[in-house]
């Protein structure tokens, strides 16, 4: 077959060699913190199979870039959200002030039906929606209302060590 292989072969007509695709694609756009120190993810491309040259360890894995450091420690180690630089290097670190509150008689008698399921913070109550068409289930009440631009799996949030405060505002905390 004149021009080399088929499209994964080593040969292409102009000599060139074949551009493979095999490896993980790392997006941008998660945060995470981890012993006090709140990083988010770095977009780029680790091929396979790979190997990292001795000076360089870790090469082999998405790339994380440290944006903050937390004086209380982090809500949660190694828990990842998606989230902005500024709003990780925040919402991540574990609040100095109290966060959560108790829910008001208006807020936990109210009902609301879940139209997709995940986690929200709406009006400053922390819902979780398990199921599309059921009642929400009311987690906590956010003493300065909801933070923005913050986004957390429903079973990183179903445990009651208080990850609820992520997705609720900081006293210090420009509103948006």
């Amino acid at each position: 077959m004149p021009g080399g292989e088929g499209p994964r072969g080593s040969a292409q007509p102009d000599g060139a060699a074949a551009f493979d695709l095999a490896g993980t694609d790392c997006s941008d756009g998660l945060g995470r913190c981890s012993e006090g120190r709140v990083e988010v993810s770095v977009a780029g491309h680790v091929p396979h199979p790979c190997s990292a040259p001795r000076e360089k360890p870790g090469s082999c894995e998405c790339a994380w870039r440290a944006v903050a450091s937390c004086d209380a420690g982090c809500v949660k180690d190694g828990l990842e959200v998606l989230a902005t630089a500024d709003v990780a290097a925040v919402q991540l670190c574990a609040p100095i002030e109290p966060l959560l509150r108790p829910l008001v008689p208006s807020e936990a008698t109210t009902v609301t039906i879940c139209a997709e399921e995940g986690v929200s913070c709406i009006e400053g109550v922390v819902r979780v929606c398990a199921h599309r068409g059921q009642p929400a289930q009311l987690v906590a009440g956010c003493a300065h209302g909801c933070a923005g631009g913050i986004a957390v799996d429903l079973e990183d949030l179903r445990t009651a060590d208080g990850r609820a405060v992520i997705l609720c505002r900081r006293a210090h905390a420009e509103r948006r």
